[in-house]
């Protein structure tokens, strides 16, 4: 679920990121206003504006299931991979842009074609922060679960009351070692691709 959400993210990020870095000062900073807020939001008071939204018979197939967990976490984390995607284009020279844009190639192939592979590390980077946020948020998650759709910190919160404390230190653990795995990987997935940007520059 975290690893969805995290890729959606990261694609939703990108295009939040260009609208911010590329359009005129005024909308930059009532998108860039409006995605802090977003992200400032408790995690509780957007799960109950979900709750308010999705719990309606027509759209129990999302309220219901895994999904809504997803929908939750895509909607306050993304401003996050937004803000590293805007980075990672800020330090691009427009240059590039219009170059590709005077041969004649579309928007959409700029920015996939020449944008991405430009701003692999950012994109990468966002994606492992959105991935860790996703699997550490609680608050969120606790408001909007459904049964049996439990995340890792929910059921390490149940167990608090329910289990014994070896059995909720042991899953702490789990929790703590999958985010350090997942550190780790980025750490070096992320040397690797500056050691191969300076390769290629």
């Amino acid at each position: 679920m975290a690893a969805a959400a995290a890729t959606t993210m990261v694609i939703l990020g990108l295009l939040v990121g260009y609208l911010v870095e590329r359009h005129r000062r005024s909308r930059h900073d009532a998108l860039d206003t409006l995605l802090l807020l977003l992200f400032a939001a408790p995690g509780t008071v957007l799960g109950v504006g979900l709750i308010l939204f999705w719990n309606r018979p027509g759209l129990a197939w999302v309220y219901g299931s895994a999904l809504i967990i997803v929908v939750g976490w895509i909607g306050h984390f993304t401003p996050l991979a937004a803000r590293v995607a805007g980075i990672g284009l800020g330090s691009l020279a427009p240059g590039v842009e219009e170059a590709a844009r005077l041969a004649g190639v579309r928007w959409e192939r700029v920015l996939f074609r020449v944008l991405v592979p430009l701003c692999r590390p950012a994109l990468a980077g966002a994606w492992f922060l959105a991935f860790v946020f996703c699997l550490r948020d609680l608050d969120l998650a606790v408001t909007i679960y459904p049964p049996g759709a439990e995340t890792l910190p929910v059921r390490v919160y149940t167990l608090m009351a329910n289990s014994s404390e070896a059995v909720t230190a042991a899953l702490s653990l789990v929790m703590v070692g999958l985010t350090a795995v997942v550190l780790v990987g980025a750490w070096i997935g992320l040397a690797a691709l500056r050691a191969g940007s300076r390769a290629w520059g």
